[in-house]
């Protein structure tokens, strides 16, 4: 009996102090290993915490715009990231100025004939899809509501279409959002972005410090850069016509009318 009871007094012991091992061993684990909520920080979706669908900071180039210098980002391309399966989403953003910044803005500012406030340096929001392959032009998802500091940003109009069940598409353009925006460097400004999710489509979201070009602007660079004689006009268009292939030949070649900057048709 007493070899019984200092057998049985073995084995508790030895049950407590595996357990005693397993217990330190995942808490030693759980402190090592981040948790998912400390990894992609806490959602401010309202469907709480969960992995994205996108990189949050996908390597995502826009075209560079011909009336608009870039300065510097303010906000490099952010994916938007749908959560939940609602067709509606909504993902809040916030960026900062430099005191350089505010000042630029500030002095390089005056007010038209209605009154409204014009800006040479603006702050300046793209949309464009998600894709990695090559650079992107400006491109508005759908249902698109932007709101900046809590205050609703215009948007370019939507242009109509005959299609019958289509969404009118909005133009490709930028949104200058200077207007709305808090000239301080000390004060966060928050921009509210909600649309409606595309299956197979994602989007990014950037924000500029841009200079708004003008015609001067634009002739000043156009003479910097020099004239070239008009042979290597003509031996340029050649080499581009010139086929390599002797399986294909060039049998035709469309040429547009439109302005590559403004999109007008030319007048004679």
């Amino acid at each position: 009996m007493i070899h019984v009871r200092n057998i049985t007094n073995l084995t508790s012991i030895s049950l407590l102090v595996q357990t005693s091992s397993q217990s330190s061993s995942s808490s030693s684990q759980s402190n090592s290993t981040p948790s998912t909520s400390s990894i992609f920080g806490r959602s401010s979706y309202g469907y709480g915490e969960r992995e994205p669908v996108y990189p949050h900071y996908p390597d995502v180039n826009l075209k560079k715009l011909p009336f608009f210098k870039g300065l510097s980002t303010l906000m490099r391309p952010t994916a938007l990231q749908p959560r939940g399966s609602g067709r509606f989403q909504e993902q809040k953003f916030s960026f900062y100025l430099s005191p350089r910044q505010t000042e630029e803005i500030t002095k390089c500012s005056w007010r038209d004939a209605n009154g409204r406030s014009e800006y040479k340096k603006q702050i300046q929001m793209r949309f464009s899809l998600n894709e990695t392959s090559c650079e992107q032009d400006d491109n508005f998802p759908s249902s698109i509501c932007v709101k900046v500091n809590n205050k609703l940003q215009p948007l370019p109009n939507p242009i109509p279409t005959n299609k019958p069940g289509m969404e009118p598409k909005r133009p490709p353009k930028p949104i200058n959002i200077t207007a709305l925006c808090k000239l301080s460097s000390t004060a966060a400004n928050h921009v509210d972005v909600s649309w409606a999710v595309e299956v197979g489509r994602g989007y990014t979201v950037s924000i500029y410090y841009v200079d708004k070009l003008s015609t001067k602007d634009l002739m000043a660079e156009l003479k910097e850069r020099g004239t070239r004689h008009a042979d290597y006009t003509r031996a340029l268009i050649k080499e581009k016509l010139n086929d390599q292939d002797c399986d294909v030949m060039t049998t035709s070649c469309k040429v547009t009318l439109a302005c590559p900057l403004g999109r007008h048709y030319s007048v004679t």
